[in-house]
């Protein structure tokens, strides 16, 4: 099992390429895309209420409590925190 994390945005997106390319194939029957279509739109439901791996909010306002530690340090440390604020808000480095 990987760590790795994924968006729901992109899976979802590539979901629904796959139901478009089921829906323009000659080789599908009217009454198949429909139970194509359901299928998909069920699995894209299911995507669409998993839980999430953090909250990208609580993780946030952690990041920007003040840490007496941290902030006696001037620099690089705190433009660290910051970055990490910035990753964050922004769902992951592409």
């Amino acid at each position: 099992m990987s760590d790795d994390l994924i968006r729901r945005r992109t899976i979802k997106s590539l979901i629904g390429m796959i139901r478009d390319c089921w829906a323009i194939s000659p080789y599908v029957s009217a009454n198949d895309m429909k139970l194509y279509s359901n299928v998909f739109n069920i699995v894209l439901n299911e995507i669409s209420t998993c839980p999430v791996a953090f909250d990208k909010e609580k993780v946030i306002e952690e990041l920007q409590r003040p840490d007496p530690i941290i902030r006696t340090f001037v620099g690089k440390k705190f433009t660290t925190i910051e970055r990490a604020i910035e990753i964050v808000e922004k769902g992951g480095i592409e």
